[in-house]
């Protein structure tokens, strides 16, 4: 199955620029509020790919994920991290008592068992 690492956040200001906001998160781990595991592609598993996918990814005010990239890892990965990190749940960031958007990086790791 896979397994998840977030990396450290940094976060942006909610007037749609894209200059980082003053402060950062400690780390995104601290706003994850529900977490879905990706499905392994059968197409991946049948040709024993495996590895991290790399995904830059923007969360809105509301803690809803807005959008995803992805920075590397397999296309066969890829999609099956990028479904299921779209549908992971933060606690929206506070700066100065206001909300605002924060990117992070979020390494999923593919592992097939041993």
């Amino acid at each position: 199955m896979a397994s998840n690492a977030i990396q450290q956040a940094a976060t942006r200001e909610d007037d749609g620029s894209t200059a980082p906001a003053a402060t950062r998160p400690p780390s995104a781990n601290g706003y994850l509020l529900e977490r879905v595991e990706p499905q392994y592609p059968e197409a991946a598993r049948q040709q024993h790919i495996q590895g991290p996918v790399l995904l830059n990814v923007l969360v809105g005010t509301t803690g809803l994920v807005r959008e995803t990239s992805v920075i590397s890892g397999d296309p066969l990965l890829a999609k099956a991290a990028t479904d299921a990190v779209r549908q992971w749940r933060f606690n929206p960031h506070q700066l100065n008592g206001k909300a605002v958007e924060f990117e992070t990086r979020i390494t999923v790791n593919f592992a097939l068992p041993e």
